[in-house]
């Protein structure tokens, strides 16, 4: 079964890379930027002082950009409202001439009289090593088809986290089955539009959600020096990929120290604090003392290594000036589907039943807490340390994501922030979702998850089919109803959908491929629903046949 959900993942990440114009997945552009610069120069991007390629500034001129992203770019290039306006004949030359980019740009600079400067220099490498072999690979390819490459292996990539998912619901040991939280995940738009597009994101999650199953076995297995050491290895991993790593710090301290105190043994703790130290700086260190150089921060961030240098009396006025509440607003609204980067979001009232959930299962998380100080049983969960854990690296990072924030506003006066850092502890959110709901009503365990899966269907189905696909292919619609769906794939319509979103694209990705993988899709997220009820019921009819005959 979570083989096949695995497949769902990397389906639905198909859907995702076929049906989103190049450089639409957010900041796609700039670590696409970033892997070029370091598969074509052999060096490392310095932020401020590293200029986007030629080639890259060249395909602005020829693929349609977010209105957002035009903005960031001087509105010098064409919106996706206004490629749309072109006549088709000269969209059509615009998708020959992208194609035909020389390769030699690739090596060349930005040399206008402003070169675009590569923003996404200030991340760490490891993620652009990998994708850098992939470019060198197929670097005879076209642009639209090293974009796509490029997707595909990031996908791969992010979709591990599946599997993870599954070996942490395991360890959990809870009450439903291993498969649910994995399958959520497999659904969630945002989390397929995280991993899919060209980002350091899909390594991220996924070396952070391989992290967490590394913590949570360090518990089960009465804290191994061996998974301590793995501990530090995936976090140094991590730090070469995401600064967000910083976050998974103090929770894996606390829980460390814990093992000391479950074990009466403040010397095993203090071991095996070494070995996750030690083995984490060994990976990382070097990077971090580069930004440190180069920037003047540990983290490397640029937006606090080039604003004002900010003085200390200064940090408490802001504290209570910064709009905390919309910052956590855009958190968890971006969590849910941001619409990449044009942000297409969804209605009010889908973001709001989804606060609403999220302030649920926190009561939920409180209720078991509580029942534990009384010893009182809920039955939600056969063990506590896991959850606990995971419970912790939630918390850890999103205060990780509100004091960058608060760094950010103090420094440019402006919230800055990224909901989709959020798939990074999407196991633990996820388990957090599930069990909080559960201890609200432990009865009704089973309709939760039923509720919740139908919700997750909900949005997916809204964010493609109503939001992204028809915006993409031109149909732009400010307040979508059913009888706009109803229209839009309508048999007469539906191949003018599948031609637009083949657009740009490699010359392989035909209308038809598109379309053959739309209901690919469809008939994977059926399957994956039928699967369970259909293997419980042929396993009942097996129990049954086995009784009836003799001896047995």
């Amino acid at each position: 079964m979570i083989l096949l959900i695995w497949l769902l993942s990397i389906v639905h990440g198909g859907l995702f890379i076929l049906s989103t114009p190049q450089w639409e997945g957010i900041d796609e552009a700039f670590h696409y930027g970033y892997v070029q610069h370091l598969a074509e120069s052999g060096t490392l991007p310095v932020f401020g002082r590293t200029a986007v390629s030629k080639e890259l500034v060249t395909s602005f001129r020829f693929a349609p950009v977010s209105t957002v992203v035009n903005a960031n770019l001087g509105n010098l290039y064409t919106s996706f409202p206004d490629y749309w306006s072109l006549p088709e004949a000269e969209r059509k030359a615009r998708e020959n001439a992208l194609r035909k980019i020389p390769s030699s740009y690739r090596a060349i600079p930005d040399d206008s009289a402003n070169p675009l400067m590569n923003y996404e220099a200030q991340h760490p490498p490891l993620y652009y090593f990998l994708c850098a072999g992939i470019y060198r690979l197929f670097s005879d390819s076209d642009q639209p088809t090293l974009t796509l490459l490029l997707r595909w292996f990031s996908l791969l990539i992010g979709s591990l986290t599946i599997p993870i998912a599954y070996g942490v619901a395991k360890e959990g040991r809870f009450p439903w089955s291993p498969h649910f939280v994995p399958l959520l995940i497999a659904l969630l738009p945002m989390f397929i539009s995280t991993v899919s597009r060209i980002s350091n994101d899909c390594l991220g999650v996924t070396l952070f959600s391989c992290l967490i199953l590394l913590v949570c076995r360090y518990i089960n297995s009465g804290f191994s020096r061996k998974y301590a050491v793995w501990i530090g290895v995936i976090a140094g991993l991590g730090l070469l990929t995401k600064a967000y790593f910083l976050a998974a710090i103090p929770p894996i301290a606390a829980v460390v120290l814990f093992a000391g105190f479950k074990r009466r043994s403040f010397a095993l703790s203090a071991r095996h604090m070494l070995f996750v130290g030690f083995v984490c700086l060994a990976l990382s260190g070097l990077w971090y003392a580069r930004n440190y150089i180069h920037y003047g921060t540990i983290s490397g961030l640029f937006v606090l290594a080039s604003e004002r240098a900010v003085l200390p009396g200064e940090y408490l006025g802001k504290l209570f000036e910064i709009p905390w509440q919309a910052g956590l607003e855009i958190i968890f609204r971006q969590q849910i589907w941001t619409g990449n980067s044009s942000f297409i979001g969804l209605s009010r009232a889908i973001y709001r039943s989804a606060y609403l959930l999220f302030f649920l299962a926190f009561l939920g998380i409180g209720r078991i807490y509580w029942c534990r100080i009384r010893k009182k049983e809920l039955g939600v969960c056969r063990d506590t340390e896991p959850p606990d854990a995971m419970v912790l690296f939630y918390l850890c990072f999103v205060l990780g994501m509100l004091y960058q924030m608060f760094s950010t506003y103090v420094a440019t006066g402006r919230i800055v922030t990224g909901g989709w850092y959020l798939n990074a502890v999407v196991i633990p959110g996820v388990t957090i979702l599930v069990l909080g709901l559960s201890a609200l009503r432990p009865r009704s365990g089973g309709r939760i998850r039923a509720l919740l899966v139908a919700y997750v269907l909900l949005i997916n189905f809204l964010a493609y089919f109503c939001k992204a696909i028809p915006y993409y292919s031109g149909f732009i619609i400010a307040r979508f109803h059913l009888s706009h769906f109803f229209e839009l794939y309508s048999p007469a319509n539906i191949g003018n959908i599948l031609d637009r979103l083949s657009l740009n694209k490699p010359e392989f990705i035909t209308p038809g491929v598109i379309g053959v993988w739309i209901l690919l899709y469809v008939m994977m997220v059926a399957a994956v629903l039928i699967a369970p009820g259909a293997r419980r019921r042929l396993s009942a009819e097996r129990t049954n046949l086995l009784r009836r005959i003799p001896g047995v």
